[in-house]
């Protein structure tokens, strides 16, 4: 099992498969005003492009992440 796959399952038996911003910055490890802060600071674009969080869906006005997508940025930016 490859350390994006240990990742996956382990955020799926904490938090389930999908994740509103609260969840998001508890399984990322900061605030959720900080979270807030990003998207208020910068466009939705930007912020996938800086990878400053992990990649989302937007699902009419509300953003969505899958346990996946924070896997892989998990495992990305702790190798940097």
């Amino acid at each position: 099992m490859s350390d994006k796959q240990i990742m996956c399952q382990l955020l799926v038996e904490k938090y389930g498969i999908s994740f509103d911003i609260a969840t998001l910055a508890k399984a990322i490890g900061v605030s959720k005003s900080k979270c807030d802060q990003f998207f208020m600071k910068f466009s939705d674009d930007q912020i996938m492009k800086m990878n400053v969080l992990p990649n989302f869906k937007k699902i009419g006005k509300r953003r969505i992440w899958t346990a996946t997508a924070v896997a892989d940025w998990l495992t990305q930016t702790e190798k940097a």
